[in-house]
């Protein structure tokens, strides 16, 4: 899990990942790519997606940032800052903090302080 506490804008650059508890499923940063992935263990994430963002591109400079706004975004940074992708979730801040989560199932889900479901995959595996 990874939480907008501490980190008001968590970020996920390359090959990094949090894990279902089983740690059969992570998500996370491949080949600059931000997805679920099917992983064998922690730091074993393997090429086989089960979801991935449909980003406009895959440049080497992008990482994801789960924001305290609410909001999922992929990011490059040359020649400027850009946004490669959204989840395109409406900005209002309210119930923080939101916090990121692989589900056993391969689903990813962001939820609130409340435990509401804000956005999610609705990947399996």
């Amino acid at each position: 899990t990874a939480c907008t506490t501490p980190n008001p804008n968590f970020r996920f650059y390359n090959n990094e990942f949090i894990y279902s508890p089983s740690q059969l499923y992570a998500a996370g940063m491949k080949d600059n790519l931000f997805g679920v992935y099917v992983a064998y263990a922690n730091a074993n994430v393997t090429s086989t997606t089960i979801w991935t963002a449909s980003q406009s591109l895959t440049p080497s400079d992008a990482w994801f940032q789960g924001q305290d706004d609410r909001n999922l975004v992929v990011y490059r940074s040359i020649p400027t800052t850009s946004v490669l992708w959204t989840a395109g979730i409406p900005i209002n801040g309210t119930n923080s903090p939101f916090c990121l989560k692989i589900l056993d199932n391969g689903n990813l889900i962001w939820k609130d302080y409340s435990n509401n479901i804000i956005w999610q995959t609705n990947s399996s595996g």
